[in-house]
């Protein structure tokens, strides 16, 4: 299963490194998971997420430390999130312009 945009952005946001999740209550993630997916994301998605995470090598962990120090990653996610909104306004405003064609 492929975790959607917003999914996976609302994981990014809460939990920007590996280090986060893996410091996280195991029922916190998966009840995060469900509400951010609809539930369509639950246990097995959470398992699969702190394998790859656990399975990662030390380079990994060496650039992730590195990256840790950067907080732009809260700018990126509410850039995201307005372009989101936008898209959503644009295109219920197109479909009013074709409404008045009819």
């Amino acid at each position: 299963m492929v975790i959607d945009c917003m999914t996976a952005l609302n994981l990014w946001e809460t939990y920007p490194s590996p280090k986060q999740i893996l410091e996280e209550d195991f029922n916190t993630l998966v009840s995060n998971l469900k509400t951010w997916s609809k539930n369509k994301m639950g246990v097995s998605k959470a398992h699969t997420i702190l394998e790859v995470i656990n399975n990662n090598d030390t380079n990994y962990q060496v650039y992730q430390e590195e990256t840790d120090k950067i907080v732009f990653y809260k700018d990126v996610v509410s850039f995201v999130h307005s372009l989101k909104s936008k898209c959503k306004i644009g295109i219920l405003s197109n479909l009013t312009l074709l409404d008045k064609n009819r």
